[in-house]
């Protein structure tokens, strides 16, 4: 499966849109109208570690946590929502941590039908699916060792 992200990225006070592709082996592959891909490719790395959760929408929902072949946490989430803000941090140290689980983050107000199908009421909500099923769900701002736990560690 080839996923694909579009990225905007301030050169030379102008903005560059990169368009980035990546396969099913998570190798990244950059189209840019400027071809700089060496910058872009820098900064968009740079990005990806800040942002490591991968952000899940209804449409890359069953491919990305249903079908996988790893344990996924999820952090339900909201942009208003301030627990979630101080959560964010947290998930994303796990998600550059961890390599042997997925971690996501779904947008409930982009997202309510997963939020519904999960019965997300109160955000932050952490799911753990494992195999295509629901493992563990908790409600609220986790620290990082409650998260671990939540994974089994």
């Amino acid at each position: 499966m080839l996923t694909f992200e579009i990225f905007h990225v301030t050169m030379q006070s102008s903005i560059e849109t990169a368009y980035v592709f990546r396969n099913t082996n998570d190798q990244t592959y950059l189209w840019s109208r400027f071809k700089r891909f060496a910058k872009i490719k820098r900064i968009y790395d740079e990005w990806r570690k800040i942002m490591a959760a991968l952000h899940i929408t209804t449409d890359t929902f069953e491919s990305e946590v249903l079908n996988s072949d790893k344990p996924v946490l999820i952090d339900f989430w909201a942009t208003w929502c301030g627990p979630c803000q101080m959560q964010g941090p947290i998930i994303d140290d796990i998600a550059n941590e961890l390599s042997d689980v997925k971690v996501c983050k779904v947008n409930v107000d982009e997202n309510p039908d997963l939020a519904k199908k999960y019965r997300v009421m109160s955000i932050p909500n952490l799911v753990v699916i494992e195999n295509g099923a629901l493992k563990t769900q908790e409600v609220g701002v986790h620290d990082k060792k409650g998260i671990l736990k939540m994974l089994g560690r």
